[in-house]
């Protein structure tokens, strides 16, 4: 398996030289975890607010809140496609389903081998 150069190896060695506190933010960080839980309670139960409205006041909550709370979602996705959340892949995936329980499109495993693959090729 090759390995993950990002940033490049001479970029990565110049900013440790100049701040070497960065390698103390290096691994998984579990705060990630409720706020992903956090964040699929949330588009769940305006899912179901949402049921009570029509027309523009429904367009407008999906469009702005909905698509927020989507995009946080990925970007939650991206975090864990690089396991950020936990020390076990397996428990990162699983924590990916969960957000695409919200995000209504089953993306997380596709996207990490996708966004891995892009990493490899910088």
């Amino acid at each position: 398996k090759k390995k993950l150069n990002d940033p490049p190896p001479p970029r990565r060695k110049a900013i440790l030289a100049k701040h070497p506190e960065i390698k103390e933010l290096y691994g998984p960080d579990i705060r990630l975890l409720p706020m992903i839980l956090a964040i699929v309670a949330a588009q769940l139960g305006l899912a179901v607010y949402a049921t009570n409205l029509d027309g523009w006041k429904w367009f407008l909550l999906c469009w702005s809140l909905g698509g927020t709370l989507t995009h946080w979602l990925s970007l939650g996705n991206h975090e864990l496609s690089h396991n950020l959340c936990f020390k076990t892949t397996i428990y990162n995936e699983l924590l990916g389903m969960v957000a695409n329980c919200a995000q209504g499109l089953p993306s997380c495993v596709t996207f990490k081998k996708y966004h891995l693959e892009h990493h490899y090729s910088q």
